[in-house]
């Protein structure tokens, strides 16, 4: 019993990742976006979330399981009324400044660059983006973004193994030592850590660790191919 009540989860926003998480159950809300030039996208996204070593992995805090997928994320908003899981078909430019909302949510700015014809000046101007409820037959937004739940029997650290980040998808046709050293290379996530409980906590309070003060929140930004950009973009 004594052993139950030490347990923890956190919820956190994680992202395309895949995690060898050797931790106390936690929640958290994951994001991904990429920062470049406009009119610029990726396509083809794909989404896999592993949890190892006996650790249980949640998209709403009810149902547990060791693997999230895509279609997981999408269903969440069944049991959890509050979610917001963005799942777009492509990702454009945005960045941060690293704020959080007292809802939990990372800001994120998509950014317009404009020519003046007479003067040849470029100017930027920036939008907060808002994220939105996708499914795979309504896939809006410009980054990804969703919550994830963690569920471990002691308390412990959390690791992205070796093989975790953002793969870029291979073109046919490429040489056999091609490491894509374009856009596909620039994405980042951010790991917005919303905060923690006893196992035995019901789902609704472990939902709801996003709508504390922003204060008692914490974000690491991770950017996993800096060292594959080209010179140009280093």
């Amino acid at each position: 019993m004594a052993k139950r009540r030490n347990n923890r989860k956190r919820r956190v926003f994680i992202l395309a990742v895949s995690l060898l998480i050797t931790t106390v159950m936690f929640a958290t809300s994951s994001y991904a976006w990429f920062t470049a030039n406009k009119e610029v996208k990726v396509e083809r996204l794909s989404v896999n979330v592993e949890a190892k070593n006996g650790i249980q992995i949640s998209a709403n805090a009810v149902d547990w399981k060791s693997y999230i997928q895509k279609n997981d994320i999408w269903g969440a908003t069944t049991k959890y009324a509050d979610a917001v899981n963005q799942i777009p078909s492509t990702m454009e430019p945005v960045s941060t400044a690293g704020n959080i909302s007292d809802d939990g949510r990372l800001e994120l700015f998509y950014g317009t660059v404009t020519n003046d014809r007479n003067t040849g000046n470029a100017y930027l101007t920036a939008q907060q983006e808002e994220d939105e409820v996708t499914s795979s037959t309504n896939m809006v937004g410009k980054y990804v973004a969703f919550d994830l739940f963690f569920k471990v029997t002691k308390q412990s650290r959390l690791y992205l193994e070796p093989g975790s980040g953002v793969t870029p998808v291979i073109p046919d046709g490429a040489p056999e030592n091609y490491n894509g050293t374009g856009i596909q290379n620039a994405a980042r996530i951010g790991f917005v850590i919303l905060g923690n409980a006893p196992s035995s906590t019901a789902y609704e309070t472990l939902q709801a660790l996003g709508t504390t003060s922003a204060e008692s929140k914490s974000l690491y930004l991770w950017e996993p191919n800096y060292n594959k950009h080209t010179g140009a973009a280093v």
